[in-house]
């Protein structure tokens, strides 16, 4: 479940200053970056937070479009609804969910779907590394199908993730 729990402690990979995260194409605000083995987390210099455990990551890429999205970034894909992400960070405007999330993202605002976030550091060659450390984190949190287990091996790529603590 994303949260508004503050960063993590412990098995930080990556920690980042002056990210500005986005929920769709809404800005957050700017803040920390923190890419821990247990989840991806945002702490915003107004306050808010972001938790996003790894089971909730459907996909992440680095986007390098411009024509969607007027900034390379981080783009995750979240399996959430506007309302619940809306509940954690206050982005989006009442009434204007559904809106935006729509039927183009797979999902609806009080249902789950999809939803976009964001991450769009102040230097554009921080991408690479942000990119690696939620790969080597991600990896962390596999689960072998046949046998329901974490596996830190996704040779069989596996696309189910599961967060062990």
């Amino acid at each position: 479940m994303i949260s508004n729990l503050p960063p993590p402690t412990d098995g930080i990979r990556l920690k980042l200053d002056g990210v500005v995260a986005y929920v769709e194409k809404n800005s957050v605000g700017a803040g920390t970056l923190f890419i821990a083995e247990n989840v991806i987390a945002w702490a915003g210099n107004n306050g808010t937070n972001l938790s996003i455990p790894y089971q909730a990551l459907s996909m992440f890429a680095i986007s390098r479009d411009l024509t969607d999205f007027n900034r390379e970034c981080i783009l995750l894909m979240l399996t959430t609804s506007l309302d619940v992400l809306n509940q954690v960070c206050g982005v989006i405007p009442h009434g204007s969910a559904a809106s935006i999330n729509g039927n183009e993202e797979g999902g609806n605002a009080a249902g789950e779907g999809y939803v976009m976030l964001r991450l769009v550091p102040e230097d554009k060659e921080s991408l690479t590394d942000i990119y690696g450390a939620i790969s080597s984190c991600q990896v962390l949190h596999w689960v072998d199908e046949d046998e329901g287990v974490t596996s830190g091996d996704n040779s069989e790529g596996s696309d189910v993730l599961t967060d062990e603590d």
